[in-house]
């Protein structure tokens, strides 16, 4: 069965679950992704979340991280 309300937040924000806020902020603001440029390579990420590990896309930017301790992970997750 379809959730219409699902595909409507996908249709408006491009994620299923809220208005992409959370994720926005982790992509443009922490992570540094352009978004408004043109791009010569592209990684497609798949099921993996940006926002759920941050130190291995800033590690693929040359800008290592150490992994965030699991406390930090879900106390973010749950601001979400």
């Amino acid at each position: 069965m379809i959730d219409e309300r699902v595909v409507e937040n996908i249709r408006t924000y491009g994620v299923y679950q809220d208005s992409g806020a959370g994720r926005s902020k982790v992509l443009f603001e922490d992570l540094g992704v352009r978004a408004d440029q043109k791009a010569d390579y592209v990684i497609l990420t798949g099921c993996v979340q940006p926002e759920g590990m941050p130190h291995v896309f800033l590690a693929l930017r040359g800008k290592a991280h150490p992994p965030p301790k699991l406390e930090e992970v879900f106390a973010s997750r749950l601001k979400m």
